[in-house]
């Protein structure tokens, strides 16, 4: 991915925001359509709003992906009194119902986005026993949610090498045990002091999610928070640099890594970070 140009290390004053997101363009998903298509035979009540069920999501894949955002509230109204066990995966059996709801909201947007590409049936999403989405092999992405959304992103398999994305709710009573967990010391010192920007924080955090998801097919392992920092950030673009962090483990595989942020005001606020690696990393010289 091409270096952020310019950079600048100053913390921004009013960052940038993501604008209200559109309703896509009406269209009722195929037959046949793997847990889609289950979920409409099952619901009537969500066959009839599926024309405007997704929304445009904030995490853009340029014009060869494609994403898409869907209102968890909305998806558990239509659901109803459905029982949800036959189209859950064994690790959310026994989660609470807003959990197997969000879960399933990742599920659809992702196999919605699969169908923008145009990925061919079978679109299931399966999921890993370590908990990450297992996508087909014509494609690669990524899903996230909070407690109000889902979001999935996706790109064509050969387009690039990782996607990552990743949205959070800003909480002011969490704040400081983010900072504490999350942030390495340069962090703190450059972009939190001398006073603390709630937001910010969780851009901090978000953009480390984000790059996990990226790359964890490829290092296998926990990506601990204090092996990679944002180093720089462009606030009018909403771009920042992520780096390993010199002397670890990742120093030797991945050079700094741009990723797009946005915060969406409400109440909650949003934040949102996205990241496409286009090539595959070093291996050893």
């Amino acid at each position: 991915m091409a270096a952020m140009k310019p950079l600048t290390t100053e913390l921004p004053t009013f960052p940038p925001t993501a604008a209200a997101r559109p309703v896509l363009s009406p269209t009722v998903p195929p037959l046949g359509d793997d847990l889609t298509e289950r979920l409409l035979d099952a619901s009537s009540a969500l066959r009839l709003i599926a024309p405007s069920l997704f929304e445009a999501s904030p995490h853009d894949m340029g014009p060869s992906g494609a994403s898409c955002s869907l209102a968890i509230d909305r998806l558990d109204t239509a659901l109803g009194t459905l029982a949800l066990e036959p189209y859950l995966s064994d690790g959310v059996l026994r989660a609470v119902r807003p959990r197997q709801v969000a879960w399933l909201a990742g599920r659809l947007c992702a196999e919605h986005a699969l169908r923008a590409i145009g990925v061919p049936r079978p679109r299931h999403v399966a999921r890993a026993a370590t908990g990450e989405p297992v996508w087909p092999t014509a494609a690669l992405g990524s899903i996230t949610h909070t407690s109000t959304t889902a979001h999935a992103a996706v790109r064509p398999a050969g387009t690039c090498f990782g996607v990552g994305i990743d949205s959070e709710l800003v909480d002011t009573a969490a704040s400081a045990a983010v900072a504490e967990f999350c942030c390495t010391p340069f962090e703190r010192a450059r972009w939190l002091a001398p006073t603390r920007d709630d937001a910010m924080l969780v851009v901090i955090f978000s953009a480390k999610e984000s790059f996990y998801k990226a790359v964890h097919r490829s290092v296998g392992r926990f990506i601990g928070f204090d092996e990679v920092e944002v180093i720089a950030m462009d606030p009018w673009r909403g771009t920042l640099l992520l780096s390993p962090v010199p002397g670890g483990e990742l120093a030797d595989r991945f050079g700094p890594t741009t990723l797009r942020w946005s915060i969406e005001p409400g109440s909650p606020t949003r934040v949102h970070t996205t990241l496409v690696i286009d090539r595959a990393p070093r291996l050893d010289d």
